[in-house]
């Protein structure tokens, strides 16, 4: 739980988890490993995913400016890579391959999600749900102690009923939880801004 003073400003954050591998890119690199499927899968993924996001023509130039983008500005993309039966399970089986950006850091530290944002705008990247709410407003706290409350028995559709009970929220994505990995939820990622 966190601990909000009356005069903090604060946004609490909620995202759905996604059951899959971590990979890191530029390079496309994964836990302890390079050159193999846990690190080719995702720099397929993505490069279709622009491929999908872009016009043809722009499609591979999108992409180089992306990792171009990267280097120059000393950033490490973290994605969660989800592909049924080919990296191993890992919980829920999603309806297809994709990738979720999750985290951009820059040296030693983490980029802010404003930041994120900001950066997964520009290059159309894969977004997950995540509901953006003041912590001044009494439904965060509520929300909070809810999804403590129900974690271990909430499926994907309670927890669409309990985030859209919040008034004042923004919710933003690009993949909705519900249609790439369906109605078993693995969890939240709950933090503070």
């Amino acid at each position: 739980r966190f601990e909000t003073n009356e005069n903090d400003s604060c946004v609490l954050c909620v995202s759905k988890k996604h059951s899959g591998s971590l990979v890191m890119a530029p390079p496309f690199y994964a836990k302890n490993s390079t050159r193999n499927r846990f690190s080719r899968l995702p720099a397929l993924l993505l490069q279709d995913h622009f491929a999908c996001c872009w016009p043809a023509e722009e499609a591979q130039k999108k992409f180089s400016e992306w990792w171009h983008d990267a280097e120059e500005n000393l950033l490490s993309y973290s994605f969660e890579t989800v592909a049924p039966r080919v990296l191993g399970d890992h919980g829920a089986t999603p309806k297809g391959a994709y990738l979720v950006l999750t985290a951009i850091a820059k040296e030693d530290q983490m980029l802010s999600p404003a930041q994120v944002l900001q950066l997964a705008t520009k290059f159309k990247l894969p977004l997950n749900e995540t509901l953006f709410i003041q912590t001044s407003n009494p439904a965060a706290l509520a929300l909070e102690n809810a999804l403590h409350q129900e974690r271990w028995t909430m499926d994907n559709f309670d927890a669409d009923q309990l985030l859209s009970q919040v008034d004042a929220g923004v919710m933003q994505y690009f993949l909705r939880h519900e249609d790439v990995q369906g109605s078993i939820l693995e969890g939240f990622v709950l933090f503070k801004l």
